[in-house]
């Protein structure tokens, strides 16, 4: 989403769940099995041919979270992707790159036809900035990760 740098950390919660810790400027994601881990999935009801693509679907998204759609039919070009939310209308929401951050031009795309899901990366806040994350010391206890600073007092 952005081209500040990230730091991945392994958790292994137990002998058969591990996830890969994602630090980022203000905050950490989880990631497992191939994937990240999301919110409760929004059903989509319609995607615009456009520039920027524009996304209808109930939600309560903020502008700059990161975004999984997947099982859209007639779209194809959407499907399995992660996408920045931008420019937020009621109900619907414009799509950017999660790379990028460059709008999505979704007017060469395939009409939408029905269905699809949208779903939001599950995020935790943080107090570390990008230039902190390199300072950040980590230790495990069964399934307990303990994280810390060296110029902050506790977390």
């Amino acid at each position: 989403m952005s081209h500040q740098k990230v730091r991945l950390v392994k958790f292994q919660q137990s002998t058969t769940v591990t996830y890969v810790l994602e630090f980022g400027q203000g905050y950490l994601r989880f990631i497992t099995q191939g994937g990240s881990v999301v919110e409760p999935a929004i059903g989509i009801t319609n995607i615009t041919q456009a520039n920027p693509g524009v996304v209808s679907a109930v939600n309560t998204y903020t502008l700059n979270e990161l975004v999984y759609i997947s099982g859209v039919v007639g779209m194809p070009q959407i499907n399995n992707r992660y996408f920045i939310v931008t420019a937020l209308t009621g109900a619907s929401f414009a799509l950017a790159d999660a790379f990028t951050a460059q709008p999505i031009n979704t007017s060469g795309y395939d009409p939408y036809i029905t269905g699809g899901i949208v779903q939001r990366v599950y995020t935790i806040g943080t107090p570390y900035l990008a230039s902190e994350l390199a300072m950040l010391k980590f230790s495990q206890n069964a399934a307990v990760m303990n994280i810390t600073h060296p110029q902050s007092s506790s977390v």
